[in-house]
């Protein structure tokens, strides 16, 4: 995939309405504007470092997509002693058990009416069946949710200053943190060097192409 396609790709609005599955997903940076103005230049080389996890595999994925983004936005991937910037990512994963109210809809008994109507073919007899109104009762379910996290944050190597952070996380029921990694590395990197100043909230879709680039 050609280096423009890629960033392009990615300032594509996350919101694809045809597909059926998807994963919200609230994202916040901060960027040290007397430092990267203009975000970072093109052309910038950064070290890759991951925090220690259990799962070295994994953490050796997500390093490996993360060089992949980068490395397709015009960005080089080098070691620490020769990238202008080291980037440390961590990510974790943490579950919630709630008790929610469950609605649940009880139909109202049937009522039947019976009576006569006259007509030019003389006295005809009616049955006539209808539904009352029905009650709503809750009832409490245990669900457990689970919010899926990534932190980026980038050093400027010569000094050791942080110049750039990046949040992005998701909650839901699904407990696989690795399937939503990719969602959350789009959310992320979309506003890669950029200061959002609060919050965002996007509809990643499945079929956005970013994510389907990163799965294959």
């Amino acid at each position: 995939m050609k280096l423009h396609k890629v960033f392009f790709l990615l300032l594509l609005p996350l919101i694809i309405h045809s597909c059926a599955r998807y994963v919200n997903t609230t994202t916040n940076t901060f960027a040290d504007r007397a430092v990267i103005p203009q975000g970072f230049a093109r052309g910038s080389s950064f070290a890759i470092i991951g925090a220690p996890q259990e799962n070295v595999m994994f953490s050796k994925e997500v390093s490996h997509k993360i060089a992949k983004i980068l490395q397709e936005g015009g960005y080089h991937v080098t070691d620490a002693e020769h990238a202008n910037y080291c980037l440390k990512f961590d990510y974790k994963m943490t579950g919630d058990t709630r008790t929610i109210q469950v609605p649940t809809y009880i139909p109202g008994p049937s009522e039947t009416t019976k009576g006569n109507v006259c007509s030019s073919e003389g006295e005809l007899r009616y049955q006539e069946e209808k539904q009352s109104s029905g009650t709503v009762i809750y009832t409490p379910q245990d669900i457990t949710l689970f919010t899926r996290e990534l932190s980026i944050n980038v050093y400027d190597r010569n000094n050791q200053e942080q110049v750039w952070q990046g949040f992005a996380s998701s909650t839901g029921n699904g407990d696989d943190l690795r399937d939503v990694m990719d969602y959350l590395l789009v959310s992320a990197f979309n506003y890669f060097g950029q200061n959002t100043k609060k919050n965002l909230d996007a509809r990643v879709s499945c079929k956005n192409p970013v994510v389907k680039w990163l799965k294959t």
